[in-house]
C-alpha cells in the first residue's frame, strides 16, 4: 500500500510541477520578427563557395548593407536545389561578427510582379499553405500576421484573420474575379 502511495505522490507531483512549453514554427518566426532581417533579394555573384546577395528590400528588421555575402553551403528550403546567380530569394538573416547567416532558411522567389510568388513546384499542400501565408506577410508589407491553418476535412485550409474579425480564404489560392481584387485584398503597395 505504501509503494503505491509513493508511486501515486511522486506522479501527482511531476504532473503539477510541468510548466507550459511555448514553441514557434518558422511561419511564426519569420512573421515576427525573430530574425535580425527579413529581406528580398537577387543572387548577384557567387566567388569560390560565397554569394553576394543584392537587397532589393528590407522586408522586416533592419539592415544598412546593399548587399550580403553568404556561404553557399546550402539548398533553398523546401525544394533542395541550390541557388543559382539571378536568382530572386527571401532570405532570413542573423548578423555575425563576420557578417551574415541564414537564420529561418532561404527561399526561392518565383514571381515578383505583380506580386510575389513563391517557386512550390513539387510541395505538398501543407507547404504550399506556410509558403502562401509568407507571400501576404510580404505582399502586404507586414501587416498580415495572423494566419490559422485547417487540415480536419482531409485537405489543407489556410485563412487569414484580419483587424475587422473577418478572415479570409487563402489557400488553396482562390481566383480574383477582377485583377485589382487581389492587391487590394492583399494591401499591396511594395517598393522595389
Amino acid at each position: 500500500m505504501r509503494r503505491i502511495m509513493v508511486i501515486i505522490s511522486v506522479a501527482l507531483l511531476l504532473m503539477l510541477s510541468m510548466v507550459p512549453a511555448y514553441g514557434a514554427d518558422i511561419l511564426y518566426r519569420l512573421t515576427h520578427n525573430d530574425q535580425d532581417a527579413l529581406i528580398l533579394g537577387k543572387i548577384q555573384s557567387r566567388t569560390g563557395e560565397m554569394l553576394r546577395i543584392d537587397i532589393k528590400q528590407v522586408i522586416s528588421g533592419k539592415l544598412e548593407d546593399r548587399s550580403v555575402l553568404l556561404k553557399a553551403e546550402f539548398d533553398y528550403n523546401l525544394l533542395s536545389i541550390k541557388p543559382q546567380v539571378g536568382d530572386l530569394c527571401v532570405a532570413s538573416l542573423k548578423r555575425e561578427p563576420s557578417g551574415y547567416r541564414l537564420q529561418w532558411g532561404i527561399y526561392k522567389v518565383a514571381l515578383l510582379e505583380p506580386q510575389l510568388k513563391f517557386e512550390k513546384s513539387g510541395l505538398s499542400d501543407g507547404l504550399k499553405a506556410d509558403l502562401t501565408a509568407l507571400e501576404w506577410y510580404i505582399n502586404s508589407n507586414g501587416k498580415a500576421t495572423d494566419f490559422y491553418f485547417d487540415g480536419s476535412d482531409g485537405g489543407v485550409k489556410a485563412y487569414l484573420r484580419q483587424p475587422n474579425g473577418k478572415t479570409v480564404l487563402i489557400y488553396p489560392e482562390q481566383k480574383p474575379d477582377h485583377p485589382a481584387e487581389s492587391a487590394v485584398k492583399t494591401g499591396t503597395d511594395r517598393k522595389n
